[in-house]
Order: C-alpha cells, then structure tokens, then sequence
C-alpha cells in the first residue's frame, strides 16, 4: 500500500515495502526482545537495509528521502529507546547507496560522452572522405574543362568572336563551380559552419544572365514591394529558380523562360 501511494514502480522500493511491513507487523504479533535480546529481529533487519540500500541505488532521491524517514519512524514505532541508533545504521545502507549511485552516474555519464565522441569521428572521418572523393574526380574534370574551354579557341585559326565568347563563358561557369567545390569541400573537412555569404534573390540578375549565356532566352518579372527575406527563405527562391534554369538549358535548348518574382504581405495563419 505504501509502494502504491508514493508511486513506486520498482522492484526495490516493493521490496523495501514488504520488508519494512514484515517488520511492523511481527513486533506487533511479537512482543519485541521476546526472541532476542534486540528489539527487532536481525534478518529482517538486514533484509530492510540491503532494500533501503537498492532504493537508494535505482530509485529517484525524493524516493529514497521518503524511505529512510518511513525506515526511521518505524523504528522509532517499534521502540523509541533504540531511535538514537536507529539512525546511525539507517544512514550506513544510504549513505553507500548514494557513493554508488554518484559513481555509476559518472560512468554512464562517461559512456554517453565516448559514444558522442564515436559518433563524431565517425562523421568526420565520412566527411573527410567525402572531400576526397570530390575533389579527386569532380574538382579534377572541372579544372580540365576550364583548361580546355581556354585553350579551344586557339586550336583553330581566326575563330569567330561568337566561339571565342562561349569559351569564355564556358571557363567563368566552370571556375566559379570549381571555386563554389572548394567552399564545400574546406566545411566539409573542417566540420565548421560555412562563414561565406549565401547567394540569394539579389544574385539573380547574374544568374539570369548565366542561363542566357547558356542558350536560354529569360524574361524576369517583378511585382510587389521587394523587401529582406530571411536568409533560408531567401536561399529557397534563389536555389529554385537557378534548378529551373538548369532544366531548360539541359532539356529544352533555346527556350523561353518566364520567371516571376512575387513580393506578398506576411499574412497570418
């Protein structure tokens, strides 16, 4: 009953309960000193303090607390002479319950903190490995095609300024990409937050102009009051327009492209 009213769902603290009920009721079936010279009953006072012991090991402290005053006033309730006493072999069981306790919360808190630190290896180790894969195979064809695109106009006579121009532009898409790489790959290597600016809406005048370069024929429409978007939002819609770009210079060569920007009050949920 007592187990049930202070909510205690353990093995222990039942125990702790049986045993401590066991107690009361035989000094009150059986005169205490009647057996022995003490008055309580050697077994059962051990068998309570090894429970009172793995209260205080597995149960909450406020549980624990609860325990010893409740071991304590039966004591007092079997023979108030042995109080004094009573309170020095009480305190002997919890006092090396709490020693424990604090040294197995060490070592758990020590095993957390090395699967942490597993965990982190781990994901550095899959980083760094990460970087070298890029930048042994992409970064590598990205530098060759901006070494060819430089040096294509020159492998024919008196080019045409149009091929001249794409070449061009072929090397500044393929360094900025190489340069953009090397960004990811020093985070990922680092594991450090990227400290660079991230690209937004305000860069989409060169990203249009990129796509048109590339074949594709954009007209951009703006409505609305342009106002600061916050940094997420504002990478989104700058990350999304320049996908659709890519779609249509790789699928559909030539096109027409519409893109509008549209600028809405905040409206509330």
């Amino acid at each position: 009953m007592v187990s049930f009213l202070l909510g205690w769902g353990s093995r222990s603290g039942s125990a702790w309960t049986a045993s401590a009920g066991a107690l009361i009721w035989t000094s009150l079936v059986i005169p205490p000193g009647s057996l022995e010279s003490s008055a309580f009953p050697s077994a059962g006072v051990l068998v309570n303090f090894l429970c009172l012991y793995a209260v205080t090991i597995r149960c909450k402290p406020r549980i624990t607390v609860a325990a010893t005053a409740v071991t304590l006033a039966g004591a007092a309730f079997i023979d108030p002479g042995t109080t004094p006493a009573a309170v020095f072999l009480i305190a002997v069981p919890v006092l090396l319950g709490v020693v424990v306790r604090v040294r197995r919360s060490g070592a758990r808190q020590l095993e957390e903190q090395e699967r942490r630190h597993s965990g982190e290896r781990a994901l550095l180790e899959e980083r760094q490995r990460i970087a070298r894969e890029l930048h042994d195979v992409v970064a590598h064809h990205m530098s060759v095609i901006a070494i060819q695109a430089e040096a294509a106009p020159y492998k024919t006579a008196d080019p045409p300024p149009e091929l001249v121009e794409s070449f061009a532009e072929i090397r500044a898409s393929a360094l900025a990409g190489l340069a953009e790489l090397r960004r990811v790959l020093g985070v990922l290597r680092t594991g450090a937050r990227n400290t660079a600016p991230q690209p937004g809406l305000a860069g989409l005048d060169a990203l249009v102009d990129s796509a048109r370069s590339g074949g594709v024929s954009v007209t951009v429409n703006t409505s609305g009051h342009p106002v600061a978007l916050p940094e997420g939002v504002d990478l989104s819609a700058y990350r999304i327009v320049q996908e659709a770009l890519s779609n249509a210079m790789r699928h559909a060569p030539g096109s027409h492209v519409q893109v509008h920007v549209a600028y809405a009050a905040q409206r509330a949920a």
